[in-house]
Parts: C-alpha cells; sequence; structure tokens
C-alpha cells in the first residue's frame, strides 16, 4: 500500500504548470508534424497515380511479348498510411523498379525534381522523431528533478520502509 501512495504524490507532483505547458507544447509540434506527414503522403499517393498513367500507356504501345521482355516496365514502391509517422526518418522517398527479362535488377532512388531536394538536413523532423526527442527530454528532466531534493528522497525512503 505504500508504493501506492508513493505513486499518487508522484502523480501531483508530476502535473505542475511547467510540465503541462512542455505536454502542450510537445503535442502542438506532434501534431504539426503528424499533419506535414499526411500531406507528404497525399502527395506520394497523386505521384503513384500519375506513375501508372504514364506506364500503363508506354506498355500499350508494346506489339508484343518481345518488348515486354526487352524494355520491360517500372514499378513505384509508395509506402504504407503508416509511413505518416515517419515520413522523415526513411530513407526512400518514392522507390523505383525496372522489371525485365534482362538478367538485371535495376532499383533507383529518383533524384529528379523534389527527389534531389528531399535530402533529410534533420532525421528527427517528423511524428516518431519529436516523439522520441521529448520523451527523452522529459525523462531526462522527471530524473533530474527526482534526485535534486534529499528531503523528498528521505520522505520516499521512511514511507517505503
Amino acid at each position: 500500500m505504500p508504493f501506492i501512495y508513493i505513486i499518487k504524490i508522484e502523480w501531483k507532483r508530476f502535473w505542475r504548470p511547467r510540465n503541462i505547458i512542455l505536454l502542450i507544447l510537445f503535442v502542438i509540434t506532434a501534431f504539426y508534424f503528424l499533419a506535414d506527414g499526411i500531406l507528404k503522403h497525399n502527395e506520394i499517393l497523386k505521384v503513384k497515380e500519375e506513375f501508372k498513367n504514364v506506364e500503363q500507356q508506354k506498355v500499350e504501345k508494346y506489339i508484343n511479348y518481345n518488348h515486354y521482355g526487352s524494355q520491360g516496365f517500372r514499378i513505384l514502391f509508395a509506402p504504407s498510411p503508416l509511413s505518416i509517422f515517419f515520413i522523415n526518418s526513411g530513407r526512400f522517398y518514392l522507390l523505383t523498379a525496372d522489371l525485365n527479362a534482362a538478367e538485371r535488377l535495376d532499383i533507383d532512388v529518383s533524384m529528379k525534381g523534389k527527389g534531389m531536394l528531399s535530402e533529410k538536413s534533420f532525421s528527427y523532423a517528423d511524428f516518431a522523431g519529436i516523439y522520441i526527442l521529448f520523451g527523452i527530454l522529459m525523462v531526462l528532466l522527471y530524473g533530474f528533478e527526482f534526485v535534486r531534493d534529499r528531503e523528498y528522497l528521505k520522505f520516499l525512503s521512511n514511507k517505503k520502509g
């Protein structure tokens, strides 16, 4: 039972104005990066549809199966909807593969247009990265406050026995 008493005291101690402000700041930045991830994912879906139309038009011009074997066609990797959380953490923005009958595999990342500028300068600039950064900082801050006050530690050790 003394353990539950200590948890109640820690719960009350955690909800101070500074911690509430930090939590609100975290939620606001998390929603910002989540919205950014959703927008980028929607852009990827638009590019996917355009890519599919272009490849379909290219394949319709093939006369016979020899063209399929020699020319082949390309496939675009579109990340899952869960990628909105990790939009800047991953290495692949738009990944394409060339399928043909040759004995080679051609997988590449396009460096045309936005693909060239999509190199990430700050890899924590997405929902998952902010969650990790703020989480680590809050745990460090909470640990620092916990061991700072010796009288409080004595009080806790007396209650636990």
